[in-house]
Order: structure tokens, then C-alpha cells, then sequence
């Protein structure tokens, strides 16, 4: 399952600055909105996750936010993103099982998030969650990915 948030930027409330490689933060913020629903699943999923053999897997994945008119600059001094818009988009995939219904109850519990280390941060608010059609995947189909994929075959 796929789903689009649209998130809003609080500046007023501790800024705009972030960090520039904030995939580590936002996966953390992941595992907190589903801790807002099972505290025990969100641990087992961030600490184990799900295994095949050698392997573990979270069975998710996230695209990096996406400021509709490229409002985000780098800030050379000291290593930040200053988000320039105050809208956002943020894709995020989960393989359909239990951590997806969990995800969904989650973003409902708790509508606000901080993104930060510990220099800045930001606070961003979900304005709306869109669930996405599913992929038609028929043996021609092309697409373009927006975060990086793995691809493992036995």
C-alpha cells in the first residue's frame, strides 16, 4: 500500500532548518506513529524486523520530502536544509500486512512530528494521508522510483 502526506511546516514553533541527510529522522518518525499505535510491533519491527533466511527487512520505504516548488536550499556553513515552502509531500510504501493498518491508526493518534538533530529541527504537521491506487503490474510496465530499491533474486 501507498500512501501521500501532505505535511505542513510550523516554523513559528522551532523553525526551518533541518538536517541534510535526514533519511535516518525520518525513518525514526515512522517508527514513533506506529509506537502511537502498538508500542510492542513498532519495537519488534524496528529492532527485528522480518527475516528470510539471513536477511531482515522492514517492509517499508519512504521518499525524501518534497517541497512542490524546490523551496529547499543548501546552507553551506552548517550542513542544513532550510525548507523555503510550507508545503510538503511524502511518499511512503508498506508491504501489505499489519504494520500498514497499524501506520494508518498511528497518523491519526498524533498529527505532528519534529524532524531534528541535535543542531535544528523542524516541526511538520499531516494535513491529509491519500491512499494510492495500486501499481497495475503487467509484464510491460515502466516506472521511475523516488527513493533507492534493492533487488535480491535467488
Amino acid at each position: 500500500m501507498r500512501f501521500r502526506l501532505t505535511l505542513q511546516l510550523e516554523p513559528h514553533i522551532s523553525g526551518r532548518e533541518i538536517p541534510i541527510n535526514y533519511q535516518y529522522e525520518l525513518s525514526s518518525v515512522i517508527y514513533k506513529i506506529i509506537a502511537n499505535s502498538d508500542e510492542q510491533y513498532s519495537k519488534m519491527l524496528h529492532e527485528d524486523g522480518f527475516t528470510s533466511t539471513t536477511k531482515h527487512f522492514k517492509l517499508f520505504t519512504f521518499s525524501n520530502l518534497i517541497a512542490p516548488y524546490r523551496g529547499i536550499e543548501l546552507k553551506k556553513d552548517t550542513d542544513r536544509l532550510v525548507i523555503k515552502s510550507n508545503t510538503l509531500e511524502w511518499y511512503l510504501g508498506f508491504v501489505p500486512e499489519e504494520s500498514t493498518q497499524r501506520f494508518v491508526q498511528g497518523v491519526f493518534i498524533d498529527q505532528r512530528f519534529r524532524l531534528a538533530d541535535s543542531v535544528s529541527g523542524a516541526w511538520f504537521k499531516i494535513c491529509e494521508v491519500q491512499l494510492l491506487p495500486e501499481v497495475d503490474w503487467t509484464p510491460d510496465v515502466e516506472f521511475e522510483t523516488i527513493s533507492p530499491i534493492s533487488v535480491s533474486k535467488h
